[in-house]
């Protein structure tokens, strides 16, 4: 081959070697881009359709979602950031329901949940497991233990006063123990099926964090729920407008 050859080759060899590198590098980033493209997001707004919005007189406010094959209804206590004082540990709550009408299984898994603090710096939660919650209120209860034997050595005269207490303490922890192992979505959550097509429970996120400090008259949240390929957003306040309050119905 003369030299005029070899110099047509090697130009186009090299050509064809670029051409075939640059559309290799094409292909991954377009397949890259295709993975990394976000699903969309269903947020909840006042008016549109597939959203409700209601105030029961159990004195929960309930929003609900619906896109496709998926609704979910979220219910809120009106007094929810009060009680949040009151509990053993200052955790805050809310309960879902889920109702599915697809042919296929769905799981709703715990850490595909997030609540945005949106007066309190917009600080992030992730969705508290139950065994978490449950170690955390194991813990407490041994704290509480330790400092009550602590005190009645230092004051043998007040153990009888000390050791109610500590009983009244470890009693409300163990019921907030029994009420998370028993009615808090698992940490893998529940899987949605044609003949189980409905599920519900309790989640809940932790309110320590150092940048959420006092609660204010009015909260403003935003709670992000990762289902199957979307994401549904339920933006809600506490109370939903200033003034609002809810006429509770009276236990029996």
């Amino acid at each position: 081959m003369g030299s005029l050859g070899r110099h047509f080759c090697r130009h186009h060899g090299n050509a064809l070697a670029k051409a075939s590198v640059l559309f290799f590098m094409t292909t991954s980033l377009l397949s890259f881009a295709k993975q990394q493209t976000p699903p969309p997001i269903m947020t909840w707004a006042a008016g549109n359709d597939g959203c409700g919005f209601s105030r029961g007189d159990d004195g929960k406010y309930r929003y609900s979602l619906k896109s496709g094959d998926l609704e979910i209804i979220l219910a809120v206590d009106s007094r929810e950031v009060q009680e949040i004082r009151r509990r053993p540990i200052p955790v805050l709550g809310v309960f879902a329901t889920f109702r599915y009408r697809g042919k296929e299984s769905v799981n709703v898994r715990l850490d595909k949940f997030t609540l945005q603090f949106l007066s309190h710096s917009k600080i992030v939660e992730s969705a508290l497991a139950p065994g978490v919650v449950a170690a955390r209120l194991q813990k407490d209860s041994d704290a509480l233990t330790d400092q009550t034997e602590h005190a009645v050595r230092k004051h043998p005269e007040k153990k009888q006063a000390l050791e109610a207490a500590l009983r009244t303490q470890l009693d409300e922890l163990a019921k907030m123990t029994e009420f998370v192992n028993a009615h808090t979505l698992g940490s893998d959550g529940p899987a949605l099926t044609p003949a189980e097509p409905e599920s519900r429970g309790w989640i809940f996120f932790d309110t320590t964090n150092r940048w959420i400090g006092s609660w204010k008259k009015r909260e403003e949240f935003l709670l992000r729920i990762g289902v199957k390929d979307r994401i549904f957003e339920f933006p809600f306040a506490l109370p939903p407008a200033v003034g609002d309050h809810i006429l509770r119905r009276r236990p029996q």
